[in-house]
């Protein structure tokens, strides 16, 4: 055995190495791609960068080009200078209208009129003045007014007359030794008889490509020094540059600026977030690898320990269930061979949940943690004590055999929830219900085993709590026929085979002013089913809140026949404990048309406790209808008057056991006093149930009772015999 478990220990260890490595390889890779991708991203948006520019500086150029030539055909077309340049030629006339003529000034510009032969007409215009063309000139301007000229002869072979149109021009070209845009456009109209000149003359202008031009650009089209460079000067490394060509593809000018490199700043933010990714996984493979080594041995160490985390609870640290029903398993085998004897034991807190509800989740998990102790102390020994769930604890107990010593452990069972368990410095009683079930007894798995122990805890629970009970075999029979009731109450509940019957509430001079619905139910074949057997069964199968439900729907149909009446309709704890209570009781209201004054609902304390603020939301709600609601049997619960004054209710009900105690115990009848004395004080009516004699209903009558209800009065009668007209100040029981 030892050598096959270091034999385990050391196929861990190389499978831990053997991950590192693969892992390192892995993230390298991984990093290596990442900085190969990063570069050729960055070189493309460069790249991208550089081919956007150049086609910016283009478009910029090609803008320029187009507006001189708008800028010629103007003043090709201007009446003013057709007359300057047809009869006479004045320069300082014609360089102060230019102005006019132009979108834009003449800066590093010449204005010149030609004949097509390239013979200068007129002067050259500057902007600060004028001076005659020098002879060279004309040679530099042969392309374009050869341009202009067979522009004007197509038109003119077209069919079309040429002197209608200027058929301006535009190229990028050398002038005068510079780069310039030349633009050039024949004077329109139809030349005069008198003209000076003919044939018809051309004009030209021209925007040099100067550092003004190019810093314009530039700032338009953010490109950073922008700038001539020289055909032969070496281009400083990095720079973007764009030739400019003339029309037969001589070079006229190159343009360099600093290029926008995006693809370096994406490079240079992403690159050293790989770098310090690298270390960090680099860092992390470290520790990693470090510590694989010390993880294997811990989870070597702590196997066992592992294994009573996956068999034990986690809140108490007994034995779960998965280890009970194990220990059930070799309990019931041992048990077959006569080789032991003893019982299985299921315990369950009676009414823990008030505990979650009125003190919260944590010290309902610290009591918890105390019964376990408790248990464990008390039947360490010769027993397995295990935690089911929730608030269920199990016991296998040994050495446990006939009816005396099953009392005894039973008995010892109960003992421990006798004492107060101390929680938080404060003390905490709660009883438990215990069912009991031999290990012998016939049952063909543990699973069985369990049910049997769960049937006779449901008996104990059924008898009041607080109890054990033994399984026998009647028992099935008997959890049979609580389940097959549960499931035929449902189905009467759907198919609206219960009634109601109505007991009379009366004023204190006796007259008839409400009445409370009370369900009834008839089984096919077990017959009358006494109200607290089957709505003890609707509370146990979760139906009591569609029978609820049925009962207000039901009484409010009823009460529309009694219009001077009010009827009252109990409210369970789960019922109202629902989000969707106020609306249901709206919609039954809607759909019934029972005005909502004439419905009182009554609700205990326990249907409130622990979730206060949303039975005031919900009451609220209600009562800005006219909804009334009565606190039912008021004494027998928790009976805190803090509770009572802040939940707004109409009515307090003294319960029956108060009245019934009235004629022969001073301590009832001081209770029934100080009830109606707090009903008063709070606004509050108060109703005493259960008066069956003329002195009780005198004596409530004397101590403040505001109304009353009993067999005094009248038994529960069925709707049709409700009688809304004044009734006598006592009546027979019937």
């Amino acid at each position: 055995m030892a050598d096959k478990n270091q034999g385990l220990v050391t196929a861990r260890r190389s499978f831990g190495r053997r991950s590192i490595i693969i892992a390192a390889i892995a993230v390298a890779a991984a990093i290596v791609g990442v900085c190969v991708s990063v570069f050729w991203l960055s070189n493309s948006a460069n790249e991208a960068a550089h081919l956007r520019e150049q086609q910016l500086v283009r478009d910029a150029f090609d803008a320029r080009a187009q507006q001189l030539v708008r800028d010629v055909e103007q003043v090709a077309r201007s009446s003013r200078a057709i007359e300057r340049f047809w009869y006479r030629f004045d320069g300082e006339t014609i360089r102060q209208n230019t102005k006019s003529w132009l979108a834009e000034p003449l800066a590093d510009s010449l204005f010149i009129v030609v004949e097509p032969n390239g013979r200068a007409l007129q002067n050259v215009v500057l902007p600060d003045g004028f001076f005659r063309a020098p002879r060279d000139i004309f040679e530099d301007l042969r392309p374009v007014l050869d341009e202009v000229s067979a522009l004007r002869t197509a038109s003119s072979l077209a069919g079309d007359d040429p002197r209608m149109g200027t058929h301006a021009t535009v190229q990028i070209q050398t002038l005068l030794g510079r780069p310039a845009i030349v633009a050039a456009a024949y004077l329109g109209g139809e030349p005069p008889a008198t003209a000076r000149y003919n044939p018809v003359p051309l004009v030209v202008m021209a925007r040099f490509i100067s550092q003004q031009l190019l810093s314009e650009t530039a700032t338009r089209f953010s490109l950073p020094d922008l700038r001539l460079v020289s055909r032969y000067n070496e281009i400083p490394k990095g720079s973007n540059t764009l030739e400019l060509r003339d029309h037969g593809n001589g070079w006229v000018a190159q343009l360099a600026w600093t290029p926008e490199r995006p693809g370096d700043q994406m490079s240079n933010t992403i690159i050293p977030i790989v770098v310090l990714a690298a270390l960090g996984l680099l860092a992390l493979l470290l520790v990693v690898a470090h510590y694989v080594g010390r993880t294997t041995a811990v989870l070597e160490r702590n196997q066992d320990r592992l294994q009573y985390l996956a068999a034990h609870d986690a809140l108490t640290g007994l034995p779960n269930r998965f280890s009970l029903m194990q220990a059930l398993d070799s309990a019931m085998e041992l048990a077959k061979t006569d080789r032991m004897r003893g019982v299985f034991i299921t315990i369950d807190l009676d009414l823990f949940k008030d505990v979650n509800d009125l003190l919260g989740h944590d010290v309902g998990d610290q009591l918890i943690t105390e019964v376990g102790k408790r248990l464990l102390q008390t039947f360490e020994r010769e027993t397995m004590v295990a935690r089911v769930g929730g608030d269920e604890f199990a016991i296998i107990a040994r050495n446990v055999e006939g009816e005396d010593a099953i009392r005894l452990i039973g008995e010892r069972v109960l003992d421990v929830f006798a004492l107060p368990f101390t929680v938080r410095n404060q003390q905490i009683r709660r009883g438990a219900s215990v069912g009991i079930v031999s290990l012998d007894q016939t049952a063909a798995t543990s699973t069985d085993l369990l049910r049997f122990a769960d049937m006779a805890l449901y008996r104990a629970k059924h008898e009041g709590r607080g109890f054990y009970c033994v399984y026998d075999v009647d028992m099935s029979d008997a959890y049979v026929a609580t389940k097959q009731l549960e499931e035929d109450l449902r189905v009467a509940i759907e198919n609206n085979d219960l009634t109601l019957v109505y007991q009379p509430v009366v004023a204190a001079n006796g007259k008839i002013i409400g009445v409370e619905a009370l369900s009834r139910w008839k089984h096919p074949t077990l017959g009358m089913v006494s109200p607290p057997r089957f709505i003890a069964a609707a509370e146990q199968s979760g139906s009591i809140v569609q029978l609820g439900d049925w009962v207000i729907r039901q009484a409010c149909n009823d009460a529309l026949a009694w219009p001077t009446l009010t009827v009252a309709a109990n409210v369970s704890a789960m019922q109202f404990r629902r989000p969707e209570f106020a609306q249901i009781v709206k919609s039954i209201l809607q759909e019934t048309g029972l005005p909502p004054q004439r419905l009182e609902l009554e609700i205990t304390e326990t249907a409130v406790i622990g979730n206060i603020e949303d039975a005031i939301a919900a009451i609220n709600d209600l009562r800005k209808l006219g909804v009334q609601f009565a606190l039912d049997d008021f004494g027998t619960g928790y009976s805190s008057l803090a509770y009572l004054r802040r939940l707004p209710f109409d009515r307090i009900k003294i319960d029956q056991s108060f009245t019934a105690s009235i004629e022969s115990g001073a301590e009832a009848a001081s209770i029934v006093h100080a009830i109606v004395s707090l009903g008063r004080g709070l606004g509050m009516k108060v109703t005493a149930e259960g008066v069956e004699t003329p002195d009780q209903q005198l004596f409530l009558r004397a101590a403040g009772v505001h109304a009353m209800q009993g067999y005094l009065f009248g038994r529960p009668m069925p709707a049709a015999e409700i009688e809304p007209a004044p009734a006598q100040t006592t009546r027979a029981a019937s």
